[in-house]
């Protein structure tokens, strides 16, 4: 992102994510972690009730939800059951007694792709689509007491996170310096470098860049309900599918391999030259607004 960009996506940033635009404009954006104070829109987005709501009376199903145990998936039937729907069975509904019951052995409730299903996450993740022209995504993390969800671990996008309920003690480990350590998912933590420990409260804001290592453990003196938003910018692969949609003909689409491996190499090579001399007379900026009108759905 360039450094007017940039100015512009964090000076957006408030009253969305941030209520200080001081702790906004200080936003080291993909370089390193940072604390802040959450928006007020922020902290509306979800509460407690909502949840304890959820998990006795609603229609939430999987994967819209999931549990973790230890670090791993409890399996669905453990945590769900079947309901009579118009005659029919239907599979995956939370079960409100089932998982209470893994809740009080430590499992983390997991809400998952809440911008789709939850009106004020909804709202707040296309605002911010809207104003940081990237996929927004928002999911919540509700634990006991002392529990731990998930292992320590590196996402793909911008990770901003509001403590709602409850304490939790986050480990934000290394952001690897090499493009080739940048995977997602479970790390081992003995290679993920020093521990830089941050215990957020109610209303602190933490952000994290892609890539940065992280775990989070609710403090034992009561349980924790945060919330993360997950910001991620178009790639390189996207610039990529982009232009070849571009430049490829509804002829050259429908080019067939035909013949012996000699023969399918001159297609193929026809195709490569066509899509080559093509591809250099795009107009970056005219790439630039398709990506812009997928991401944001104009």
């Amino acid at each position: 992102m360039t450094d007017l960009r940039l100015r512009e996506a964090t000076g957006s940033l408030v009253g969305q994510l941030f209520a200080r635009s001081d702790q906004a404009a200080a936003l080291s954006w993909g370089n390193a972690p940072s604390q802040f104070t959450v928006s007020e829109e922020f902290r509306r987005a979800l509460t407690v009730d909502d949840v304890e709501t959820w998990v006795d009376c609603s229609l939430l199903q999987h994967p819209f939800f999931k549990v973790f145990l230890d670090g791993m998936q409890v399996p669905i039937r453990l945590v769900a059951s079947p309901r009579s729907v118009a005659g029919q069975s239907v599979n995956g509904f939370i079960d409100a007694d089932k998982t209470r019951d893994v809740f009080t052995q430590g499992g983390t409730l997991m809400l998952c792709n809440m911008h789709e299903w939850h009106p004020p996450c909804r709202d707040l993740c296309r605002t911010l689509t809207q104003l940081l022209v990237a996929e927004v995504k928002a999911t919540a993390f509700y634990s006991p007491a002392g529990c731990q969800g998930l292992l320590t671990h590196r996402d793909d996008a911008h990770v901003f996170v509001a403590q709602l309920d409850g304490e939790k003690r986050w480990s934000v480990f290394d952001l690897p310096s090499d493009p080739r350590a940048r995977r997602i998912g479970t790390v081992d933590q003995a290679e993920c470098g020093p521990e830089q420990v941050v215990t957020l409260r109610p209303g602190d804001g933490l952000y994290l860049p892609p890539y940065a290592a992280h775990h989070a453990r609710a403090q034992p003196t009561a349980s924790s309900l945060h919330l993360s938003i997950h910001v991620r910018e178009p790639r390189g692969r996207d610039v990529v599918d982009t232009a070849i949609d571009e430049v490829m003909t509804t002829e050259m689409q429908r080019a067939e391999l035909s013949g012996n491996a000699a023969a399918r190499a001159a297609i193929v090579a026809d195709i490569l030259t066509f899509v080559a001399q093509r591809l250099t007379q795009l107009d970056p900026a005219d790439v630039v607004a398709v990506i812009e009108d997928q991401v944001t759905g104009k």
